[in-house]
């Protein structure tokens, strides 16, 4: 049995929304990146920023999540970047073609600055054990 799960965390200031993400981005944690994406764009940042350096794993439900959070972003009139991906995720973008689409930049060293805004950290959502199936 797997427990692994992806573990979120936001800062968000002067304009900008920094979304982390640590783990499986999939089918059973999808649901919490989007939730964690609406909280963010809830404060009506310019710029919305999903770090991804520390994702080992991305299904197509994780794509999805991605793809559901750049067009959440434009429309609450946010420019959306990702950044972060590592070879795994990186296929997986070339593969889908979201690569055209999801705005990749390198690695930001260290969260926004500024005195613009509080740092935000959503609720985690609940963990979900999972299952895999024995070949």
């Amino acid at each position: 049995m797997s427990t692994a799960l992806l573990h979120t965390r936001t800062v968000v200031r002067s304009g900008v929304a920094v979304v982390y993400l640590s783990g499986e981005l999939d089918l059973d944690t999808a649901p919490g990146v989007r939730a964690t994406v609406t909280l963010c764009l809830d404060r009506r940042p310019e710029q919305l920023r999903i770090d991804l350096t520390e994702v080992v794993f991305c299904d197509c439900a994780g794509l999805n999540a991605l793809l559901g959070a750049r067009l959440a972003a434009l429309r609450a009139g946010a420019e959306m970047y990702v950044t972060g991906v590592g070879s795994q995720v990186a296929r997986l973008f070339d593969l889908s073609g979201a690569g055209k689409v999801l705005a990749c930049r390198a690695a930001d060293p260290a969260p926004p600055d500024g005195t613009g805004g509080a740092a935000q950290e959503p609720p985690e959502p609940p963990a979900v054990p999972r299952t895999r199936p024995l070949p």
